[in-house]
Order: C-alpha cells, then structure tokens, then sequence
C-alpha cells in the first residue's frame, strides 16, 4: 500500500501530462516545494476540476509514487480568481510566484514564505487600480528578498556602513549598487547601477514595514516601476536567476 501524507499548499506551476493529467508544481506549509500529478484533471468532469488550477490554495492527500508522487484527495480552501480577471493583477501574482519558486526549498517547511506570498496575493486581488496594485506588489518583491536574507542596505551606506542622509532636493541623485547591495553615499566610489530621488528612497526604506505609510501610497506609478525595476536587477543578480515573468511586467506597465 503506498505511503501517502497530508499538506497544505497552492499550486504556482503546471503542466500537462499525458493525455489527461497534469504535473503541478505546489509550495506547501509542510514541506515546501513538491510536484504532484492531478490524475484526470485535463478530462471533462474530472472531480479535481479547478483544484488543479494555478493559485488555489488545497488541503491535500498526496499518495507517494517511486517516480512521482500524486493527489489522492484535494479540498480547496482558498482560490485567487479574481487575479485571472485583470491583467495587472494576474502579471503581479506571475511575477511574484516565479519569485517564489526560484528561492523556495522541498523536503523542508516553508510556512512563512507559504503566508507571505497569500498574503500577498489576497492584497493584489483586493485593489480596484493600479496605483492600487503596484504598492502592494512591490512590497511583496522587498518581502520574498527578505526571507531568503538578500534584502538591500538602505539606512546605511553599503560599501562605508556609515547612516545614510538622503539629499532631499535635486531628482534622482540617490545612487543605489546592485552589486554593492544597497544605497551608497555620494563620497564612497561604488558601481552604480540605479539612481533614486528622496521620496523612491523613502518608500523603499518603508517596505520593511507591516502596513505602508499614506504618504508612500501616494507614490506615483511611474516611481513604483522604477522601485521594481531596482529590486528585479537586485534579485536577479544576488539571487542568481533570470526572471521569466518580468518581461510581461514591461508590457503591461510600459512607461
């Protein structure tokens, strides 16, 4: 009799399989990343139905297999599918878990990065409009680099360690070093990759925060893409992967 477990897990990738079935990539709280097969979900009437969907949230039974492993039962507690029904939304939710899965691990736990990317996509499905949307998605970026210990320095400078005093004045003179890791001072002699004015920095430095300030809410669109853009340099090169979804980011929010 094969050995089966329980978790709890959303289904960020899949593929099909055969004719009918379909090899679903999951993050669970239990045991991190796995790969299962929905037996039938590509036949009309299968019982898994949208169980097999990307961004459902499911209690499964998973029966372990010599080769691969497959769902036994699936009960869904969670379905983001007002994320399918915008185009911002959905780009965001992608990007963020390809984020994930680039730095998730299997055979081990991973509730917290498990609650931060729901998290963040019951946030994104809640807006009504872009300047909505974007706060909140880059924020979850900031948070997933957090987790995996690859924030950016922004209250000191990265290369001297001294506090950072942002000048207020003047546009984008805040000069920022992917591979420094973070802000870097006017007098320290650093590669730089990005520069920021005072209020980018500002909502950069506060995305650490539980809840966003008013005054960074307020944050025009154009500075939120810019923020993205730094942060996808910095998790593309400190996390050593090549983002796949951030191309569809530059469609559908072209400057």
């Amino acid at each position: 009799m094969a050995k089966t477990y329980r978790a709890t897990g959303i289904n960020l990738k899949g593929m099909p399989l055969g004719e009918q079935d379909r090899l679903l990539t999951i993050l669970t709280k239990e045991r991190g990343l796995i790969r299962a097969v929905a037996s039938g979900v590509r036949k009309y009437g299968s019982k898994l139905g949208g169980r097999a969907e990307l961004f459902v949230v499911n209690d499964l039974l998973i029966s372990q297999g010599r080769n691969l492993d497959r769902i036994a039962q699936a009960e869904t507690r969670e379905s983001f599918l007002g994320l399918g029904q915008n185009l911002a939304k959905l780009t965001c939710a992608q990007y963020l878990a390809e984020l994930t899965l680039r730095q998730a691990l299997s055979n081990q736990p991973q509730e917290e990065l498990f609650y931060i990317l729901t998290d963040r996509l019951q946030q994104i499905q809640s807006q009504s409009s872009l300047g909505q949307i974007l706060p909140v998605f880059v924020q979850g970026i900031y948070r997933l680099l957090a987790i995996a210990g690859f924030a950016p320095q922004l209250q000191r400078c990265c290369i001297s360690q001294q506090v950072f005093a942002a000048p207020r004045e003047g546009g984008r003179r805040i000069k920022f070093s992917v591979i420094g890791g973070g802000v870097v001072s006017d007098r320290v002699e650093a590669p730089v990759s990005h520069y920021l004015n005072y209020q980018e920095l500002n909502s950069l430095q506060q995305l650490a925060a539980a809840d966003l300030a008013p005054e960074v809410l307020l944050l025009s669109i154009e500075s939120w893409l810019v923020l993205e853009r730094v942060l996808r340099a910095y998790a593309q090169y400190h996390l050593e992967v090549k983002l796949q979804s951030a191309h569809l980011i530059d469609s559908c929010f072209s400057l």
